[in-house]
């Protein structure tokens, strides 16, 4: 790395419990990034002692940055990018392992386009299989009407999930596991909402992007592994409730008192007849959800 000069990336690597992983991430980058200037960051989210021990073999060159409670995704990351210097910001799961220099042609394109705010490659699954990378507004119409209907009835408003497109696109907003954006309109548009512990965070982050005449974009010509679920820590019934969670807040930040109650509404109505949810009915009932939320708990930290 150029030490005269501020490097071109920070790639922010967020932890809990999944050190072996991280380790997989950067052997990646210092693999797939030769041709870039850079610096690595790795957030530990207060992980258990064995694994921050682990920590302590990365190459000199990591910055190790320990936080003494498990701030979530958006609270961690934000840790990470308060001390790091790259003209641009990187942001990677645990789980994420490059499978080629994407970073730079995608650095290249938010040059270009300057209306672009943030921007990811096409994901993949383990087994090579196409995930999305993007999802639609987090909205009445896609709550109350199955998504991949939405998606034949407005393609130009709902594109297709399942699709391999080939050329870049705008999304609502795209998936947090790989996330590029510049540092600047990063903190210019307040970067994560910290309140947010798991899950809509890249909601929130877009809402706040289209405010500054900016969106989302994906790039298929370039790709990456999401190895996914696994830097999720915690039981599936805990982090199904907590997307509720951190919907409704996002959903009332950017809607009025009445579309949020509607919004509430259908997804009761939704639950009512899968009696094996209903431990999620409380979050949608109560006044205060995030008084609920996974933060609170002592496993978290």
């Amino acid at each position: 790395m150029n030490k005269a000069q501020a490097p071109v990336v920070s790639f922010i690597i967020l932890n809990y419990n999944t050190s072996e992983l991280v380790f997989k991430c950067i052997d990646s980058i210092q693999c797939y990034a030769k041709e870039l200037d850079y610096e690595v960051l790795v957030v530990d989210n207060n992980s258990s002692a064995r694994q921050r021990e682990l920590l302590n073999d990365l190459p000199d060159s990591v910055r190790i940055i320990e936080s003494r409670q498990n701030l979530g995704f958006g609270g961690g990351n934000m840790l990470g990018a308060n001390s790091a210097n790259g003209e641009y910001l990187c942001f990677l799961n645990s789980d994420v392992e490059l499978t080629q220099d994407c970073v730079t042609p995608l650095i290249e394109y938010l040059r270009t386009h300057s209306d672009a705010g943030c921007i990811t490659p096409q994901q993949y699954g383990s087994d090579g299989q196409m995930v999305s990378s993007f999802n639609h507004d987090l909205g009445l119409l896609p709550s109350i009407i199955n998504r991949s209907l939405l998606e034949k009835l407005a393609p130009k408003r709902f594109p297709s999930r399942k699709r391999l497109y080939d050329a870049p696109f705008k999304a609502h907003h795209i998936n947090g596991c790989f996330l590029l954006m510049p540092s600047a309109l990063f903190w210019e548009c307040g970067g994560f909402d910290m309140n947010i512990f798991l899950y809509s965070e890249e909601y929130d982050l877009a809402m706040r992007l289209l405010k500054l005449g900016r969106y989302c974009v994906v790039d298929p010509r370039w790709s990456f592994i999401h190895h996914q679920g696994k830097s999720v820590s915690g039981s599936r019934s805990l982090t199904r409730r907590e997307g509720y969670i951190s919907a409704v807040y996002a959903f009332r930040k950017y809607h009025n008192g009445f579309h949020t109650f509607l919004y509430r509404l259908v997804h009761i109505i939704k639950l009512l007849p899968k009696v094996k949810l209903w431990y999620i009915l409380p979050v949608l009932f109560s006044g205060s959800p995030m008084s609920l939320s996974m933060r609170h708990k002592s496993f978290v930290g």
